[in-house]
């Protein structure tokens, strides 16, 4: 597996991956993490990927991370 690129939106860092016939993108917050596994073969190159992780999907991840954060908040009380 190697990392291809490393970037940030907000409190996010993303960090893609390739290994084999996929892409990993990872994604990071406060100790939190999402990962996908997309089929490399789906996309005419990493650049294709990387359009398709727009504001619009950024802002899902956000708020998929805002209610992890809630879940979480409830194991400590």
């Amino acid at each position: 597996m190697r990392i291809i690129k490393t970037s940030s939106y907000n409190n996010i860092t993303i960090t893609y991956f390739e290994v084999n016939l996929k892409f990993i993108i990872k994604f990071e917050s406060f100790g939190m993490e999402q990962t996908y596994k997309v089929d490399k073969l789906e996309f005419l190159n990493f650049s294709d990927l990387e359009d398709k992780i727009d504001i619009n999907f950024l802002g899902s991840i956000e708020s998929r991370f805002d209610d992890m954060s809630s879940e979480l908040k409830k194991l400590y009380n």
